[in-house]
């Protein structure tokens, strides 16, 4: 009997957003299934590779997801266009109970702000003619406090084509795994996208 057919495909996905939001969370929850309280502020970027695969009957696909979680502090500006260029994917996290995070969020170590719109400017600029699937995320879901309502999210979608939008908790896991399939599924659309074009 034939084995199931198996593509592998790669994609590049940078994780933005201001510090503290729990960026690094979720990419720990979303490769190791595990949750700390412990705070650390990554320094400059960290790479994380997840493997994963997608079955669609007798079609089985292997994706790597090579996750770039950047520094959401201003200082680190001078490293983003590097991190950012080449991106496949972005992921945009915020957090629901701080709506500086979205907003405009001051760093400690600077009187500047980076907002929502400034990471997916950035992300623009690193990449040039290319369109870049983004998504936003609202982080620490598990929290009573929400300072960021449905509409507002989805206003800054709609003005910036942001792919899709989730509510997601790095604690309980909520929306965590719905996030990195959507990611999971895009080079699966872009490549064979970009087959379809060049077919006579």
């Amino acid at each position: 009997m034939m084995e199931g057919y198996r593509e592998i495909y790669k994609i590049k996905t940078v994780v933005v957003g201001a510090n503290a939001v729990g960026k690094t969370s979720l990419i720990r929850r979303y490769v190791t299934h595990k949750f700390s309280e412990e705070y650390s502020a990554t320094v400059g970027m960290d790479i994380t590779v997840k493997e994963i695969d997608l079955a669609f009957g007798l079609v089985s696909h292997h994706i790597v997801i090579a996750l770039h979680d950047l520094a959401g502090q201003y200082r680190f500006e001078s490293l983003h266009k590097s991190f950012l260029k080449g991106a496949d994917a972005a992921i945009i996290v915020c957090a629901q109970d701080d709506p500086e995070s979205i907003f405009g969020k001051k760093d400690i170590h600077s009187d500047m702000v980076i907002t929502t719109n400034d990471w997916i400017e950035r992300i623009e600029m690193a990449n040039p003619n290319t369109y870049v699937p983004k998504l936003l995320v609202m982080n620490k879901s598990d929290l009573d406090q929400n300072e960021i309502s449905d509409s507002e999210i989805k206003k800054i979608c709609n003005e910036n084509r942001i792919l899709a939008a989730y509510r997601t908790s790095a604690k309980t896991g909520e929306n965590v795994d719905k996030v990195f399939n959507v990611i999971a599924g895009i080079p699966l659309i872009r490549d064979n996208v970009k087959f379809s074009r060049r077919a006579p």
